[in-house]
């Protein structure tokens, strides 16, 4: 069924009118259990998406590889460069996955080889970045150019990527737990926008600098909070997809990454530790920040109560920091003590020598073997 064939004829039938673009089955079906997402994390938990997140049918069979769904949908007339999705085009999703048939058919039917956009920024690089040599085999045989992640014009434009002297740290974390609240606790004002709410208020990844007391000058990184669901200001695959980008982009590197929690293990906090983990190739270290311990005495002793279960859950990080970002006067004693906390596990976990991810040349090394 993988691959889109079955000798039953009511299956072949149900999942044509399931694809169909005349139907509303697929969009359902995405709005509850979203493809993009399953294919980051792994897992299958609820991630509702709003209608016009949703991707063309053609997309969700190409990240798939339903080879006879998607012939018989280009045989049908649909355009093939229905944009969308995680990876902004079939042919992106086709390539990344490693769909060398499918590739090869959204190819004969016109599909640009050189279009631009989505996660990767084009299908040579999603395909490349991911190993699969039959598809960048092919996508290089159709004219596909080698090229940086993202041209130089771009690039020049983009204040994320824009070269600093400051060490890049990116606070990410599910929608309420605290990210902004921390960015202000460290920035000693309130540089970020905060929410009561239980959905976040930063709608892209944003910079500010601070310089820590007796430790590095830094560019503390806000992003977009995950987990919001169809309701949220941003969906759940445009926050990963802008915070991927932010930590494959940075000019001058990643020197750590701040996972902000409220304490509570869910498979959630597992599952967005090891795919952030994995955004910079396991090589920069994730620092475990818990908010919400203002009730907490002892917050060094509730973290000596809890370390184990975070072992436990597979969630090893490399430092850890308990505060409270609550800034009220009753707290304001916790609240300077949190900052100095932070303001110490920065100074003690941060890479000296930042990691960056060289895709220009990694690419080209890649591609010379063809």
């Amino acid at each position: 069924m993988r691959m889109g064939r079955d000798d039953d004829e009511r299956v072949s039938h149900m999942m044509a009118r399931l694809f169909s673009v005349e139907g509303n089955a697929l969009s359902h079906w995405v709005r509850l259990e979203d493809p993009d997402i399953m294919w980051w994390r792994r897992d299958h938990s609820n991630h509702s998406k709003a209608s016009e997140d949703i991707a063309p049918p053609l997309y969700y069979a190409c990240l798939y590889g339903l080879e006879e769904v998607v012939h018989q949908a280009l045989m049908d007339g649909v355009d093939v460069e229905g944009r969308g999705g995680l990876f902004g085009s079939a042919l992106q999703a086709a390539s990344h996955m490693g769909h060398s048939t499918v590739v090869q058919l959204l190819l004969d039917h016109g599909a640009d080889v050189n279009a631009q956009g989505g996660l990767y920024g084009n299908a040579l690089e999603a395909a490349s970045s991911m190993g699969h040599d039959a598809a960048v085999r092919l996508l290089l045989d159709r004219g596909a150019e080698v090229t940086p992640f993202r041209d130089a014009a771009a690039r020049d434009n983009d204040p994320n990527a824009q070269a600093s002297t400051r060490a890049n740290v990116i606070v990410f974390g599910e929608a309420g737990a605290g990210k902004s609240s921390l960015v202000n606790l460290m920035a000693g004002r309130d540089f970020a926008e905060v929410s009561s709410g239980a959905n976040g208020c930063t709608f892209e990844s944003t910079g500010y600098d601070i310089d820590i007391p007796g430790g590095p000058a830094v560019r503390i990184w806000d992003t977009a909070g995950l987990e919001e669901g169809a309701t949220g200001t941003v969906n759940t695959v445009e926050a990963i997809s802008n915070i991927y980008k932010l930590t494959r982009n940075l000019e001058d590197g990643v020197s750590l990454l701040v996972y902000c929690v409220r304490g509570r293990i869910t498979n959630s906090t597992i599952k967005n530790y090891k795919m952030f983990k994995g955004f910079c190739d396991g090589k920069v270290p994730i620092a475990l920040v818990v908010t919400a311990l203002e009730h907490e005495r002892n917050k060094d002793a509730w973290w000596m109560k809890n370390a184990q279960r975070y072992l436990r859950a597979g969630v090893a990080v490399d430092d850890h920091a308990c505060i409270t970002t609550l800034k009220l006067s009753e707290w304001a004693e916790d609240y300077a003590s949190s900052r100095t906390a932070m303001y110490v596990m920065l100074n003690r976990a941060y890479l000296r020598t930042p990691w960056k991810m060289d895709r220009k040349h990694w690419v080209k090394r890649y591609i010379s073997k063809f």
